[in-house]
């Protein structure tokens, strides 16, 4: 995916409810969208979490209002979904950092979240913007982290099933972490592969000149496993903590952004010739295995 089509999808991507109607107008798949959307929420959350600590009282009055203190309010507390749209943060993430305002504990609150029935008695005021916040928050609800974790593994087994099927020999990321190794790709193959990939260029330097298809062989030693949409953001970041670092100990290697990547991002990720990204494993027909 291109940065111009990226851009245009992530603007049109205000609300979960928008992603269907971004299907009918891009030729991208569901999971693309979902998880561009989860991330450029994701970003602007953490965006404006110092600007919502900063006004939590106001955020706090606005949504229960005196309703705590069991007095009259001349104005009625506003939902904790709209009161989110304002602050630009989450459902979930707003009621967290309420709570943290009126002292709670991260064990009270993570309790909470996990149980909301347990502060119906004791805090009755919290507990339908809690339930709220829970139902329509797919990203910071404790479901969404469980989704997201899920989503790896699924993936991972993915990569697993591909090298299985090519019958080439690998190690895992548990196995080389039981024999001491740390930060560690997902597969650490025992004979390196050859990958035969198409790659575009511009004829000249004008962004409007057309590309020229070449086709070129990568090796490939290890693979990486990324169940999320790799946008600039990601890729730099994935490229700094743990890419980098594969490429140093382990040689070239291979990243499967699983949901798409913005292909003509200027980040290091994709400059670098000891890192070859793509968006699904190598066709069998685009893969030489070598001998040990």
């Amino acid at each position: 995916m291109y940065e111009v089509v990226y851009k245009a999808i992530e603007r049109e991507l205000h609300d979960r409810s928008d992603v269907d109607r971004v299907l009918s107008a891009f030729d991208i798949r569901y999971e693309t969208a979902l998880a561009i959307f989860w991330q450029s929420n994701q970003r602007r959350v953490q965006f404006s979490t110092r600007n919502v600590r900063s006004k939590i009282a106001k955020y706090d009055a606005m949504m229960l209002g005196a309703a705590r203190e069991g007095r009259a309010s001349k104005q009625a507390p506003r939902s904790v979904l709209e009161v989110a749209r304002i602050a630009s943060t989450s459902p979930c993430t707003l009621v967290r950092r309420v709570l943290e305002g009126r002292g709670w504990s991260k064990r009270e609150i993570t309790d909470a979240f996990k149980d909301p029935e347990r502060v119906l008695q004791r805090f009755p005021y919290i507990h339908g913007p809690l339930l709220t916040a829970l139902e329509h928050d797919d990203i910071y609800a404790p479901a969404g982290d469980r989704l997201r974790r899920a989503l790896g593994i699924e993936y991972e087994i993915r990569l697993q099933q591909h090298l299985e099927n090519l019958g080439a020999r690998f190690e895992t990321e548990d196995d080389l972490r039981l024999r001491g190794e740390f930060k560690t790709p997902d597969a650490l193959l025992h004979v390196p592969i050859a990958v035969q990939v198409k790659t575009r260029t511009r004829v000249g330097n004008a962004a409007t000149t057309p590309f020229e298809e070449q086709s070129e062989i990568r090796l490939v030693t290890w693979i990486d496993s990324k169940a999320k949409f790799g946008d600039h953001d990601s890729l730099k970041q994935d490229y700094v903590s743990s890419i980098a670092s594969y490429v140093g100990r382990f040689g070239p290697g291979l990243v499967l952004y699983w949901f798409g990547f913005v292909e003509d991002a200027n980040v290091p990720m994709l400059s670098d010739r000891g890192v070859l990204v793509m968006d699904e494993f190598p066709s069998p027909d685009a893969v030489y295995q070598l001998e040990a």
